[in-house]
């Protein structure tokens, strides 16, 4: 039974993992709120594209 969980566990890491690749490189602005409306993420074309950027390997920001 442990095991079934382990498993279940590793897919869906795995899950989140893809949807971060697509939400980090999709070329479109992305960013999500908390049910307070408080900014909690942007993936990295919102945080680039006005600043005319190419490339970040990592964006440690705090609005």
């Amino acid at each position: 039974m442990y095991q079934k969980y382990e498993e279940e566990i590793k897919k869906l890491k795995h899950q989140i993992h893809q949807l971060r690749q697509v939400i980090g490189n999709v070329e479109a602005n992305v960013y999500w709120k908390d049910e307070k409306g408080r900014y909690l993420g942007m993936n990295k074309a919102l945080f680039l594209n006005p600043l005319n950027w190419k490339k970040v390997d990592k964006i440690s920001i705090e609005i």
